[in-house]
């Protein structure tokens, strides 16, 4: 995909701020001509979920390249992004300059079924910390690669599923110290290792997935050291 390549321009004819208004009064509005267009693209996304995050409800519509900039694209289908109210707050006006800073457009970027979200456990005065990153599989282009980290580091999406991974440890705590207890350790990581392959086979690289498979990792974490 080549949006980066789309440098704004100037128009003839007809004013940025009108072609902006065609999205906000046509489109936004409630009963307008294009609000059926606006309400299916809002609905598109499995389950609701913003696919720029992957976890947060899809409430707002994004442009991916930014009506401030490209006021051309204010109305044009493949420009506009379901996603949730944070993201599109977080990304505002962002739009790339080269090709691996895009973040994911999707309707057009395949990532494949390949995992590649991971995380490891690391032990700071708080307690165990998930600590996300991107490992590309080798099927990816470089540009690929480069995107999917602009992606996440512009969404702050590392900070978010760590804040999302620490909820979900506390939240199993307390039947981790029973099985512990109970069987010890070994079935502690089973546990978890059936837990991960569970999530796995729905989404390889949700960030559940990622964070179970990194507590299985951790040995510390599963003779005990919960938090």
């Amino acid at each position: 995909m080549r949006l980066h390549s789309y440098a704004p321009h100037s128009i003839d004819d007809v004013t940025e701020e009108e072609l902006k208004n065609i999205y906000s009064r046509s489109m936004v509005r409630r009963r307008s001509p294009g609000r059926a267009v606006y309400d299916l693209i809002l609905a598109s996304p499995p389950h609701g979920i913003c696919p720029l995050c992957a976890h947060r409800i899809a409430s707002s519509i994004d442009h991916y390249l930014p009506k401030d900039y490209f006021p051309e694209l204010s109305v044009v289908p493949m420009n506009l992004i379901p996603c949730c109210a944070d993201c599109n707050r977080i990304k505002h006006s962002y739009y790339p300059a080269e090709a691996g800073e895009q973040i994911l457009h999707p309707y057009f970027h395949r990532l494949g079924s390949e995992r590649w979200l991971d995380a490891d456990i690391e032990y700071l005065h708080a307690g165990p910390v998930l600590v996300y990153r991107i490992t590309a599989p080798e099927s990816w282009s470089s540009d690929l690669a480069s995107c999917v980290e602009t992606h996440a580091s512009r969404l702050d999406l590392f900070l978010l599923y760590s804040e999302l991974g620490g909820v979900e440890m506390a939240e199993i705590r307390h039947r981790l110290n029973r099985l512990l207890s109970q069987s010890g350790s070994e079935t502690v990581k089973a546990h978890l290792i059936a837990e991960a392959e569970s999530r796995q086979h729905s989404n390889p690289s949700s960030w559940k997935t990622a964070a179970y498979f990194a507590m299985a990792a951790s040995n510390r974490f599963c003779s005990g050291d919960f938090g």
